[in-house]
Protein backbone atom coordinates (compact mmCIF):
# COMPACT_ATOMS: atom_id res chain seq x y z
CA UNK A 1 0.00 0.00 0.00
CA UNK A 2 1.17 3.51 -1.07
CA UNK A 3 0.81 6.59 0.56
CA UNK A 4 -0.48 9.02 -2.34
CA UNK A 5 -1.06 12.60 -2.60
CA UNK A 6 -3.51 13.74 -4.83
CA UNK A 7 -2.99 17.30 -5.90
CA UNK A 8 -5.99 19.27 -7.39
CA UNK A 9 -6.63 22.87 -8.69
CA UNK A 10 -9.77 23.41 -7.12
CA UNK A 11 -12.03 21.89 -4.87
CA UNK A 12 -13.24 18.31 -5.94
CA UNK A 13 -16.06 18.12 -3.19
CA UNK A 14 -18.63 17.53 -3.80
CA UNK A 15 -18.31 15.99 -7.26
CA UNK A 16 -20.95 18.44 -9.26
CA UNK A 17 -18.76 19.44 -12.34
CA UNK A 18 -16.22 17.37 -15.25
CA UNK A 19 -13.03 18.20 -13.74
CA UNK A 20 -14.16 17.37 -9.61
CA UNK A 21 -15.85 14.28 -10.94
CA UNK A 22 -12.97 13.55 -12.84
CA UNK A 23 -10.41 13.85 -9.99
CA UNK A 24 -13.07 12.44 -7.51
CA UNK A 25 -13.35 9.10 -9.32
CA UNK A 26 -9.30 8.92 -9.20
CA UNK A 27 -9.39 9.30 -5.88
CA UNK A 28 -12.03 7.01 -5.17
CA UNK A 29 -10.44 4.51 -6.98
CA UNK A 30 -6.90 5.13 -5.41
CA UNK A 31 -8.73 4.94 -2.03
CA UNK A 32 -9.67 0.74 -2.37
CA UNK A 33 -5.82 0.09 -2.29
CA UNK A 34 -3.92 2.99 -1.09
CA UNK A 35 -4.22 5.42 1.53
CA UNK A 36 -4.63 8.99 -0.43
CA UNK A 37 -4.07 12.32 0.68
CA UNK A 38 -5.80 14.92 -0.94
CA UNK A 39 -4.22 18.78 -1.02
CA UNK A 40 -6.57 21.43 -2.70
CA UNK A 41 -5.78 24.56 -3.64
CA UNK A 42 -8.83 26.53 -4.17
CA UNK A 43 -11.53 30.12 -4.15
CA UNK A 44 -12.41 31.58 -1.03
CA UNK A 45 -16.11 30.42 -2.06
CA UNK A 46 -15.48 26.76 -2.73
CA UNK A 47 -14.76 26.82 1.14
CA UNK A 48 -18.07 25.91 2.49
CA UNK A 49 -19.51 23.34 0.25
CA UNK A 50 -15.92 21.40 0.22
CA UNK A 51 -16.05 21.54 4.25
CA UNK A 52 -19.19 20.56 4.69
CA UNK A 53 -19.21 17.50 2.08
CA UNK A 54 -18.51 14.38 3.50
CA UNK A 55 -15.25 13.50 2.19
CA UNK A 56 -13.60 11.12 4.75
CA UNK A 57 -15.43 8.59 2.87
CA UNK A 58 -13.62 9.08 0.15
CA UNK A 59 -9.71 9.84 1.35
CA UNK A 60 -7.68 10.10 4.68
CA UNK A 61 -7.18 13.99 4.48
CA UNK A 62 -8.21 17.26 2.83
CA UNK A 63 -5.84 19.98 2.66
CA UNK A 64 -6.04 23.09 1.29
CA UNK A 65 -4.32 26.49 0.13
CA UNK A 66 -6.96 29.54 -0.40
CA UNK A 67 -5.71 31.10 -3.71
CA UNK A 68 -5.45 34.93 -4.46
CA UNK A 69 -4.91 37.33 -6.65
CA UNK A 70 -2.10 39.36 -5.52
CA UNK A 71 0.38 41.88 -7.45
CA UNK A 72 2.70 39.43 -7.13
CA UNK A 73 0.54 36.69 -9.52
CA UNK A 74 -0.23 39.22 -11.95
CA UNK A 75 3.59 40.42 -12.20
CA UNK A 76 4.69 36.91 -12.66
CA UNK A 77 1.98 36.27 -15.31
CA UNK A 78 4.42 38.43 -17.74
CA UNK A 79 6.48 35.61 -18.04
CA UNK A 80 4.84 32.26 -16.49
CA UNK A 81 0.91 31.29 -16.98
CA UNK A 82 -1.82 32.83 -15.15
CA UNK A 83 -3.73 30.17 -14.63
CA UNK A 84 -0.51 28.32 -13.19
CA UNK A 85 0.67 30.99 -10.63
CA UNK A 86 -2.84 32.18 -9.48
CA UNK A 87 -3.31 28.49 -8.00
CA UNK A 88 0.64 28.28 -6.64
CA UNK A 89 -0.84 30.75 -3.72
CA UNK A 90 1.24 32.00 -0.69
CA UNK A 91 2.01 29.11 1.50
CA UNK A 92 1.77 26.34 -1.15
CA UNK A 93 5.31 25.35 -1.58
CA UNK A 94 5.87 25.05 2.06
CA UNK A 95 2.23 22.92 2.83
CA UNK A 96 3.29 20.48 0.26
CA UNK A 97 6.66 20.02 1.46
CA UNK A 98 5.01 19.79 5.01
CA UNK A 99 2.36 16.84 4.01
CA UNK A 100 4.91 14.86 2.09
CA UNK A 101 6.85 14.68 5.23
CA UNK A 102 3.19 14.29 7.74
CA UNK A 103 2.04 11.38 5.62
CA UNK A 104 5.47 9.67 4.27
CA UNK A 105 4.24 10.33 0.70
CA UNK A 106 5.70 7.72 -1.47
CA UNK A 107 3.54 9.66 -4.33
CA UNK A 108 2.41 12.71 -5.88
CA UNK A 109 -0.16 12.42 -8.78
CA UNK A 110 -1.06 15.89 -10.07
CA UNK A 111 -4.19 17.17 -11.95
CA UNK A 112 -2.10 18.62 -14.60
CA UNK A 113 0.51 20.34 -15.49
CA UNK A 114 0.31 23.73 -13.72
CA UNK A 115 0.57 21.80 -10.11
CA UNK A 116 3.47 20.10 -10.58
CA UNK A 117 5.02 24.11 -10.40
CA UNK A 118 7.87 22.26 -8.31
CA UNK A 119 8.44 19.20 -9.87
CA UNK A 120 12.81 19.73 -9.81
CA UNK A 121 12.40 19.72 -5.92
CA UNK A 122 10.42 16.53 -5.72
CA UNK A 123 12.61 13.23 -5.00
CA UNK A 124 9.50 10.52 -4.91
CA UNK A 125 7.39 9.35 -8.31
CA UNK A 126 5.54 11.75 -9.86
CA UNK A 127 2.34 11.61 -12.23
CA UNK A 128 0.61 14.34 -14.52
CA UNK A 129 -3.41 13.73 -14.91
CA UNK A 130 -4.25 15.66 -18.12
CA UNK A 131 -7.59 16.70 -18.62
CA UNK A 132 -7.31 18.94 -21.47
CA UNK A 133 -4.64 20.12 -23.79
CA UNK A 134 -4.29 23.27 -21.74
CA UNK A 135 -2.32 25.76 -24.34
CA UNK A 136 -4.62 24.82 -27.21
CA UNK A 137 -7.76 25.82 -24.66
CA UNK A 138 -6.19 29.41 -24.55
CA UNK A 139 -5.16 29.28 -28.41
CA UNK A 140 -8.94 28.87 -29.13
CA UNK A 141 -10.56 30.56 -26.26
CA UNK A 142 -8.23 33.74 -27.89
CA UNK A 143 -8.88 32.93 -31.91
CA UNK A 144 -13.20 33.39 -30.94
CA UNK A 145 -12.58 36.65 -28.78
CA UNK A 146 -13.87 39.98 -29.96
CA UNK A 147 -12.55 41.93 -27.42
CA UNK A 148 -8.95 43.19 -28.54
CA UNK A 149 -7.20 43.04 -24.78
CA UNK A 150 -9.00 39.90 -23.85
CA UNK A 151 -7.72 38.26 -27.45
CA UNK A 152 -3.93 39.82 -26.38
CA UNK A 153 -4.21 38.10 -22.97
CA UNK A 154 -5.53 34.65 -24.23
CA UNK A 155 -2.98 34.50 -26.90
CA UNK A 156 -0.01 35.29 -24.41
CA UNK A 157 -1.62 32.70 -21.98
CA UNK A 158 -1.09 30.30 -24.27
CA UNK A 159 2.21 30.76 -25.33
CA UNK A 160 3.57 31.07 -22.05
CA UNK A 161 1.70 28.10 -21.13
CA UNK A 162 2.96 25.84 -24.17
CA UNK A 163 6.28 26.85 -23.55
CA UNK A 164 5.55 26.00 -19.49
CA UNK A 165 4.23 22.90 -20.33
CA UNK A 166 6.68 21.66 -22.72
CA UNK A 167 9.37 22.14 -19.52
CA UNK A 168 7.15 20.06 -17.42
CA UNK A 169 5.99 17.16 -19.70
CA UNK A 170 9.48 16.48 -21.46
CA UNK A 171 11.30 16.55 -17.87
CA UNK A 172 12.54 13.51 -16.73
CA UNK A 173 11.70 13.88 -13.52
CA UNK A 174 7.91 13.21 -14.32
CA UNK A 175 7.47 9.60 -14.26
CA UNK A 176 4.15 8.85 -15.99
CA UNK A 177 1.16 11.07 -17.41
CA UNK A 178 -2.32 9.78 -18.15
CA UNK A 179 -4.93 11.24 -20.60
CA UNK A 180 -8.74 11.02 -20.50
CA UNK A 181 -8.56 11.28 -24.26
CA UNK A 182 -6.64 10.12 -26.81
CA UNK A 183 -6.17 12.51 -29.39
CA UNK A 184 -4.92 15.03 -26.70
CA UNK A 185 -1.89 12.50 -25.51
CA UNK A 186 -1.28 11.93 -29.20
CA UNK A 187 -1.27 16.01 -29.69
CA UNK A 188 1.22 16.12 -26.67
CA UNK A 189 3.23 13.11 -28.25
CA UNK A 190 3.50 15.24 -31.47
CA UNK A 191 4.10 18.29 -29.85
CA UNK A 192 7.00 18.67 -27.93
CA UNK A 193 7.89 14.76 -28.48
CA UNK A 194 7.27 12.89 -25.69
CA UNK A 195 8.55 9.36 -24.74
CA UNK A 196 7.82 8.90 -20.86
CA UNK A 197 5.47 6.54 -19.23
CA UNK A 198 2.09 7.26 -20.66
CA UNK A 199 -1.28 5.86 -21.40
CA UNK A 200 -5.14 6.97 -22.53
CA UNK A 201 -7.75 6.29 -19.54
CA UNK A 202 -11.08 8.01 -19.98
CA UNK A 203 -13.03 9.05 -17.61
CA UNK A 204 -15.06 6.44 -16.08
CA UNK A 205 -18.70 7.70 -14.65
CA UNK A 206 -20.77 5.68 -12.11
CA UNK A 207 -24.06 3.56 -13.37
CA UNK A 208 -26.98 5.24 -13.40
CA UNK A 209 -30.53 4.45 -12.48
CA UNK A 210 -32.26 4.34 -15.89
CA UNK A 211 -35.85 6.35 -15.85
CA UNK A 212 -37.27 7.33 -18.86
CA UNK A 213 -40.47 7.25 -17.96
CA UNK A 214 -40.75 10.22 -17.07
CA UNK A 215 -39.49 12.36 -20.09
CA UNK A 216 -41.71 15.27 -20.81
CA UNK A 217 -42.08 15.87 -24.47
CA UNK A 218 -41.26 19.60 -24.82
CA UNK A 219 -38.01 19.52 -22.35
CA UNK A 220 -34.47 19.69 -23.69
CA UNK A 221 -31.27 19.91 -21.35
CA UNK A 222 -27.94 21.26 -21.50
CA UNK A 223 -26.39 19.73 -18.61
CA UNK A 224 -22.54 21.31 -16.81
CA UNK A 225 -20.46 23.99 -15.50
CA UNK A 226 -22.32 27.37 -16.77
CA UNK A 227 -18.74 29.08 -15.95
CA UNK A 228 -16.10 27.36 -18.44
CA UNK A 229 -15.98 29.25 -21.47
CA UNK A 230 -16.77 26.42 -24.19
CA UNK A 231 -19.84 25.75 -21.98
CA UNK A 232 -20.85 29.60 -21.94
CA UNK A 233 -20.11 29.87 -25.76
CA UNK A 234 -22.31 26.36 -26.26
CA UNK A 235 -25.12 27.92 -23.85
CA UNK A 236 -25.28 31.17 -26.06
CA UNK A 237 -25.11 29.71 -29.36
CA UNK A 238 -28.79 27.33 -28.32
CA UNK A 239 -30.58 30.45 -26.73
CA UNK A 240 -29.55 33.06 -29.42
CA UNK A 241 -29.13 30.58 -32.74
CA UNK A 242 -30.57 27.53 -32.24
CA UNK A 243 -33.62 28.22 -29.80
CA UNK A 244 -35.60 30.79 -32.36
CA UNK A 245 -35.89 28.10 -35.15
CA UNK A 246 -37.60 24.97 -32.77
CA UNK A 247 -39.76 28.06 -31.09
CA UNK A 248 -41.42 28.78 -34.44
CA UNK A 249 -42.58 25.04 -34.58
CA UNK A 250 -42.65 24.25 -30.85
CA UNK A 251 -43.78 27.20 -29.28
CA UNK A 252 -43.96 25.14 -25.93
CA UNK A 253 -40.70 24.30 -25.91
CA UNK A 254 -38.67 24.62 -22.34
CA UNK A 255 -34.71 24.77 -23.11
CA UNK A 256 -33.17 23.65 -19.54
CA UNK A 257 -29.61 25.57 -18.81
CA UNK A 258 -28.48 23.12 -16.37
CA UNK A 259 -25.14 23.45 -14.08
CA UNK A 260 -23.52 26.20 -11.44
CA UNK A 261 -22.47 29.83 -12.06
CA UNK A 262 -23.85 30.48 -15.04
CA UNK A 263 -22.28 33.37 -16.66
CA UNK A 264 -23.91 36.78 -16.44
CA UNK A 265 -23.97 36.29 -20.70
CA UNK A 266 -26.44 33.52 -20.01
CA UNK A 267 -28.49 35.18 -17.23
CA UNK A 268 -28.88 38.49 -19.56
CA UNK A 269 -29.23 36.42 -23.01
CA UNK A 270 -32.00 34.33 -21.71
CA UNK A 271 -33.58 37.61 -19.31
CA UNK A 272 -37.41 37.67 -20.43
CA UNK A 273 -37.14 33.88 -22.73
CA UNK A 274 -39.71 31.92 -21.21
CA UNK A 275 -38.75 29.17 -22.79
CA UNK A 276 -35.52 28.84 -21.34
CA UNK A 277 -35.01 28.15 -18.03
CA UNK A 278 -31.53 28.93 -15.93
CA UNK A 279 -30.97 26.63 -12.76
CA UNK A 280 -27.94 27.61 -11.32
CA UNK A 281 -26.37 25.55 -8.92
CA UNK A 282 -28.28 21.93 -8.36
CA UNK A 283 -27.97 19.38 -5.60
CA UNK A 284 -28.39 16.40 -7.91
CA UNK A 285 -28.42 16.75 -11.67
CA UNK A 286 -30.12 13.11 -12.16
CA UNK A 287 -33.82 14.91 -12.16
CA UNK A 288 -32.96 17.02 -15.02
CA UNK A 289 -31.88 14.49 -17.11
CA UNK A 290 -34.57 12.27 -16.55
CA UNK A 291 -36.94 14.85 -17.22
CA UNK A 292 -35.34 15.49 -20.26
CA UNK A 293 -36.44 14.18 -23.85
CA UNK A 294 -33.04 14.88 -25.51
CA UNK A 295 -29.42 15.95 -23.97
CA UNK A 296 -28.12 18.78 -26.12
CA UNK A 297 -24.01 19.12 -26.51
CA UNK A 298 -23.47 22.36 -28.27
CA UNK A 299 -19.42 22.28 -27.99
CA UNK A 300 -17.31 24.68 -30.19
CA UNK A 301 -13.83 24.59 -28.43
CA UNK A 302 -12.19 23.03 -25.38
CA UNK A 303 -9.90 19.29 -25.35
CA UNK A 304 -10.08 16.36 -23.30
CA UNK A 305 -13.47 14.45 -23.35
CA UNK A 306 -16.39 15.98 -22.26
CA UNK A 307 -17.67 14.46 -19.33
CA UNK A 308 -21.08 15.64 -20.32
CA UNK A 309 -21.85 13.76 -23.31
CA UNK A 310 -20.44 10.28 -21.31
CA UNK A 311 -22.77 11.45 -17.79
CA UNK A 312 -26.00 11.61 -21.09
CA UNK A 313 -25.14 8.14 -22.37
CA UNK A 314 -24.96 7.02 -19.14
CA UNK A 315 -28.66 8.29 -18.45
CA UNK A 316 -30.04 6.13 -21.43
CA UNK A 317 -30.85 9.64 -23.16
CA UNK A 318 -31.19 10.75 -26.89
CA UNK A 319 -28.30 13.03 -27.39
CA UNK A 320 -27.21 15.74 -29.88
CA UNK A 321 -24.05 16.91 -30.43
CA UNK A 322 -21.78 19.34 -32.20
CA UNK A 323 -18.84 17.28 -34.13
CA UNK A 324 -16.17 19.21 -31.48
CA UNK A 325 -17.88 17.57 -28.82
CA UNK A 326 -17.60 14.26 -29.41
CA UNK A 327 -14.10 14.60 -30.56
CA UNK A 328 -11.56 12.86 -27.88
CA UNK A 329 -14.24 10.13 -27.61
CA UNK A 330 -15.17 7.30 -28.63
CA UNK A 331 -18.93 8.36 -29.96
CA UNK A 332 -19.92 8.79 -33.40
CA UNK A 333 -22.80 9.25 -35.62
CA UNK A 334 -23.66 5.46 -34.49
CA UNK A 335 -24.69 6.44 -31.26
CA UNK A 336 -25.25 10.40 -31.44
CA UNK A 337 -27.03 12.72 -33.67
CA UNK A 338 -23.88 15.25 -34.86
CA UNK A 339 -24.86 18.76 -36.31
CA UNK A 340 -22.74 21.68 -36.33
CA UNK A 341 -25.37 23.76 -38.22
CA UNK A 342 -28.01 26.16 -35.86
CA UNK A 343 -30.41 25.24 -38.25
CA UNK A 344 -29.72 21.77 -38.74
CA UNK A 345 -29.45 21.73 -34.99
CA UNK A 346 -32.97 22.96 -34.42
CA UNK A 347 -34.61 20.66 -36.91
CA UNK A 348 -32.90 17.23 -35.30
CA UNK A 349 -34.32 18.58 -32.19
CA UNK A 350 -37.57 18.87 -34.06
CA UNK A 351 -37.61 15.62 -35.31
CA UNK A 352 -36.67 13.91 -31.76
CA UNK A 353 -39.52 15.35 -29.97
CA UNK A 354 -42.02 14.51 -32.80
CA UNK A 355 -40.36 11.08 -33.10
CA UNK A 356 -38.73 9.93 -30.72
CA UNK A 357 -39.22 6.17 -30.81
CA UNK A 358 -37.21 6.44 -34.28
CA UNK A 359 -33.83 7.07 -31.99
CA UNK A 360 -34.70 4.62 -29.82
CA UNK A 361 -32.03 2.19 -31.43
CA UNK A 362 -29.57 5.27 -31.27
CA UNK A 363 -29.82 5.92 -27.72
CA UNK A 364 -29.56 2.54 -26.61
CA UNK A 365 -26.05 2.13 -28.89
CA UNK A 366 -25.12 5.63 -26.91
CA UNK A 367 -25.98 3.61 -23.61
CA UNK A 368 -23.83 -0.14 -24.54
CA UNK A 369 -20.93 2.42 -25.72
CA UNK A 370 -20.80 3.72 -22.82
CA UNK A 371 -21.08 0.49 -20.84
CA UNK A 372 -18.42 -0.71 -22.54
CA UNK A 373 -15.92 2.02 -22.72
CA UNK A 374 -16.29 4.47 -19.74
CA UNK A 375 -17.93 2.51 -17.23
CA UNK A 376 -16.37 3.39 -13.40
CA UNK A 377 -15.16 -0.32 -12.81
CA UNK A 378 -13.11 -1.21 -16.24
CA UNK A 379 -11.55 2.16 -16.28
CA UNK A 380 -10.61 2.29 -12.27
CA UNK A 381 -8.61 -0.82 -12.69
CA UNK A 382 -6.24 0.08 -15.32
CA UNK A 383 -5.94 3.53 -13.65
CA UNK A 384 -4.79 1.57 -10.74
CA UNK A 385 -2.77 -0.95 -13.00
CA UNK A 386 -0.97 2.86 -14.28
CA UNK A 387 -0.49 3.70 -11.11
CA UNK A 388 0.89 0.63 -9.49
CA UNK A 389 3.36 0.26 -13.17
CA UNK A 390 4.81 3.39 -12.22
CA UNK A 391 5.20 2.75 -8.57
CA UNK A 392 7.20 -0.46 -9.16
CA UNK A 393 9.64 1.17 -12.75
CA UNK A 394 13.06 1.61 -11.41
Amino acid sequence: MMNILFLTGCSIFPPNAGGRLACFNRVKALSTKHSVHVFSTIKQSEYDEMISYKWSNVCESLDYVIRKDTLGVFIKSIILPYSVISRISKGFREKLNNLIERYAIDMIIYEGPGLAFYYKDIKIKQIIDSHNLEFDLFYRQGKNQKNILKKILFFHEYLTMKNYEKKVYQSKQIDGMTFISDTDMNNYVNTFNLKNNMVYIPQGIEKKKINNKGEKENIVSFISSMDYFPNIEGALWLIRDVLPHVVKIMPDIKLYIVGKNPDLSIINTSKNNDNVIITGTVDDVAPYYYQSSLVLIPIFSGSGVKIKLIEAASFNKIIISTNFGTIGSSFSKNEVIIEDNALLFANKIIDVLKDKKKYESLRDKAYLKYLNDYCIDSVSERYLNFIEYIADAV
